[in-house]
Order: C-alpha cells, then sequence, then structure tokens
C-alpha cells in the first residue's frame, strides 16, 4: 500500500470528477491535489452528494493505505473528517477535510448559498475552486457575521483586484449586506479593518427578512451539534507518566509543536488543569511547596511520613482537584476539538504516593484512583533507570528503577496503556509517542 499524501490527494479528487459530485475548494488550493497548501482543506460540498458518496470516500482512503481517524461536526453545517496514514505516525501525512454542506450559514440564516458558490467555480489542475473576488466576498462574509478577525493577506488580495474585481466582490457582498456592505469594501482597500459585527449581522437578516424561517432549523443543528460532542467529545486525552527524569516536559513540548496542526488547539498541564476559580488556591499552595522544597530535597521530603488522617485528607482533596480540572478545563476542550496533554495526573496515587504526601493502604488509593476521570490514552514512559537518574540528580536509580517496574505491574495491563522508551534517541521517543496519538 502506497502512504503517499499526493496519491491520496489525487485519488480523491479524480473521484469527485469523475463522479461529478458538486463541490468546489473555498480557499488554499494552489497547491492541489499534489499537496495541501495550509493545514486543512475546505471543501464545499452539495449536502445530497455528500450523504450519497460519503461511505465510498473512506473506502477510497482505505485504498490508498489510510483510514479515518476523526471526524465531528464543527457546527451545524461543517463537518470535519481527518485521515491518518496507516503503519505512519507523521502528522504532515494527516489529511483534514472540512466539508461546507449548503454553503455559510449563521444561526441557520443562508449567508452565502451553494448555488452562489457553484456558479463561481473554475476548474485548474483538476480540481474545481473558487478564487478571486467570489472567495473573499465569502470570506468576508463568513468573518463579518461570525465576529471574526479580517486577515490582512486578504485585504492584499482585495487591494490588488483590478476595479472589476472589487466591483465583483462588492456586488456579492452587497446582495448580502445591503450598501453597508460597499462601505466596508472601500475602506477595507484603503487598510481599515475594523467593522460592527451587530451592524453586518442585521443587514444580514433584513435584507432578505424570509430568511428568519431558518433559524429554528439552525437552532435545532447547533443543539443536535452540542448533543454529539457531549456524548462524544471529538478532542484527545493524553497522560504522560513515568519517574522523574523520564522526559514528560521534553516530549509534551515536543509534541506541542508537531500537533498544532491536527486540533484545534492544545492543552497543556501539569498534575491537573488550574480553574479560574481555584487560581488563589493554587497559588496558596505553589507557596507551601516552595517552602517546602526549600526545607531538604525532593528524596529527603519523600520520607517523611504523615499520618493517616493528613493523608485521607490530602487524597480526598487531590481527587476533587483531577474532577473539577477535568470538568471545567479538560472536558469542555475535548468537546471543542482539543488536544489535552497532562502530566502524571492521579497515577501517584498508586506509583509514587509519597511525591503527594500520601501514605496510605494500596486498597485505599485503588479506590480513589478508581473515582476519578481516566485519559483516552496513558503513554508510560520507562528506560534506562540509570539515565533517568542523571537527569534528575535528586532521586538513586534504585527509587526510578522501583517505579518503572511498579507502573509495568498497575498499568501494563490496560488497553490505553502505551510503553514508550524515553532514553532512546528524542526524535524516536517523539514518533512513539506520536504513534500512540494518531495510531490505531
Amino acid at each position: 500500500m502506497s502512504f503517499s499524501q499526493s496519491d491520496f490527494l489525487k485519488s480523491f479528487f479524480e473521484y469527485l470528477n469523475e463522479n461529478e459530485v458538486r463541490y468546489a475548494v473555498a480557499r488554499n488550493a494552489s497547491t492541489l491535489p499534489e499537496s495541501i497548501p495550509g493545514s486543512d482543506i475546505d471543501l464545499l460540498i452539495h449536502p445530497a452528494d455528500f450523504r450519497h458518496h460519503r461511505s465510498a470516500i473512506s473506502c477510497l482512503a482505505v485504498e490508498n493505505g489510510y483510514r479515518r481517524w476523526k471526524c465531528y461536526r464543527k457546527n451545524h453545517s461543517i463537518l470535519q473528517i481527518s485521515f491518518a496514514p496507516d503503519h505512519c505516525n507523521d502528522p504532515e501525512l494527516v489529511v483534514r477535510l472540512d466539508f461546507l454542506m449548503g454553503g455559510i450559514f449563521w444561526f441557520g440564516l443562508p449567508v452565502l448559498s451553494a448555488e452562489q458558490w457553484m456558479a463561481g467555480r473554475v476548474l485548474k489542475n483538476d480540481v474545481w475552486q473558487i478564487e478571486g473576488p467570489l472567495m473573499i466576498a465569502a470570506t468576508l462574509a463568513n468573518t463579518w457575521v461570525y465576529g471574526g478577525r479580517v486577515k490582512e493577506r486578504y485585504v492584499h488580495e482585495l487591494a490588488e483586484f483590478p476595479d472589476t474585481g472589487k466591483q465583483e466582490t462588492k456586488n456579492v457582498l452587497k446582495n448580502l449586506f445591503g450598501d453597508l456592505a460597499t462601505d466596508r469594501v472601500d475602506a477595507l482597500s484603503q487598510g481599515d479593518l475594523s467593522y460592527d459585527c451587530q451592524a453586518m449581522r442585521r443587514k444580514c437578516i433584513f435584507s432578505k427578512p424570509w430568511k428568519l424561517l431558518g433559524v429554528p432549523l439552525g437552532l435545532a443543528g447547533m443543539v443536535r451539534t452540542l448533543l454529539a460532542r457531549l456524548m462524544h467529545p471529538p478532542g484527545v486525552f493524553v497522560v504522560l507518566h513515568g519517574p522523574d527524569g523520564c522526559g514528560k516536559s521534553a516530549v509534551s513540548e515536543g509534541l506541542k509543536s508537531s500537533c498544532a496542526d491536527l486540533f484545534s488547539d492544545i492543552l497543556h498541564f501539569h498534575l491537573f488543569p488550574k480553574p479560574a476559580f481555584l487560581r488563589k488556591l493554587d497559588g496558596r499552595s505553589h507557596e507551601r511547596w516552595e517552602d517546602r522544597q526549600k526545607s531538604a530535597n525532593e528524596w529527603e521530603l519523600r520520607q517523611q511520613t504523615r499520618g493517616t488522617l493528613r493523608s485521607l485528607v490530602q487524597i480526598v482533596y487531590l481527587t476533587f482537584r483531577y474532577w473539577a480540572g477535568y470538568l471545567f478545563c479538560v472536558y469542555p476542550a475535548l468537546m471543542k476539538g482539543k488536544l489535552i496533554l497532562g502530566e502524571r495526573w492521579n497515577l501517584d496515587f498508586l506509583s509514587d504516593p509519597a511525591s503527594k504526601g500520601i501514605f496510605l493502604p494500596l486498597g485505599v488509593r485503588r479506590f480513589f484512583y478508581a473515582l476519578c476521570p481516566h485519559p483516552e490514552k496513558l503513554v508510560l514512559l520507562t528506560g534506562d533507570a540509570n539515565a533517568m537518574a542523571a537527569r534528575k540528580i535528586e532521586l538513586p536509580s534504585e527509587e526510578i528503577a522501583r517505579q518503572i517496574n511498579l507502573n509495568r505491574s498497575l498499568f501494563g495491563k490496560s488497553r490505553r496503556t502505551v510503553f514508550v522508551d524515553s532514553t532512546v534517541e528524542f526524535e524516536q521517543t517523539l514518533s512513539q509517542v506520536l504513534c500512540a496519538i494518531i495510531g490505531k
């Protein structure tokens, strides 16, 4: 099987053209079908054609060595499908397709219909695409109704249009927003990016009042999208765990760079995320932690035992913090399709309780561990204990080796656990972790 992104893209657009699928690439089509010029492909497609050919597109991906990796609704009219190559973990080979079905909508109001898009498409390099005045008009319309920021590169493109191109842009937008659009296009040509979002929305609504009939359907679509994301969040929750010195922070930084184009955003935290309403409490905890670190080194602190009552209060408090962080930070981020990178999470309840000041029987710690929410992927960083001890001189190699073996016995049987050697070359370690995220 081939793992060439170019072959997959060529087969994909060849299939669309041969089957006369009504589609058009909205923007960033300059290098298609050889490669993806941006991070994804915005593909306007007729809803009826998409329903008819959706399963065939997935089969086409399999024939080219790809598989469907992620699929979720960004809103009620945009469906994002990501295809990842089989047996390969290179993020640059992932193909993300945003299917815009039926045009641009705002709360069910049709801003720019599919028919208007299709009327202005042109065939270049065997790819139907939108370009020139219609592309700029569609981008501005979408930005104005959703309250986004006008990107300067589109302003530069508009400024380079001849007078006929600028007039075409004005005509499309005037049909949507009335005379207000003409004034804004003239202002953009002069470099003024500001606009009144509420005024643009009112003009869009009242230019054709019959559009209001689509609001109930739009609200129903929003509810459906919200429920779908609530039941099946499109994001990925990954926890990196291992003894001190295994390289959790370095791997996290590498993942943030490698996965930037695969997810809408990346949330990274150590131990647990910190909701805004608990920030003051976090400040006090950090001050106590700093005072504790000044009193002795890390290994000496772990030898200082606590009584049962203090340990119980500590584990109850940490369980509360894990749930608070999950409900107010992690799960909302998962619903938005983000990558959540956590270090340690609650696994120290079992593998290294002394680092959290917990001295309780294993059965009690297992109970509180089971009470907490668990990640989708657990990456256990292992390797040579002596190499890790060289990175973390506060802990003896014997203690690190003990934690490595304990992690294997405690978490090794779980299907969501992946073992990665973090004492080899960093690129090799990062590749293995990427495989855990993107792989099957």
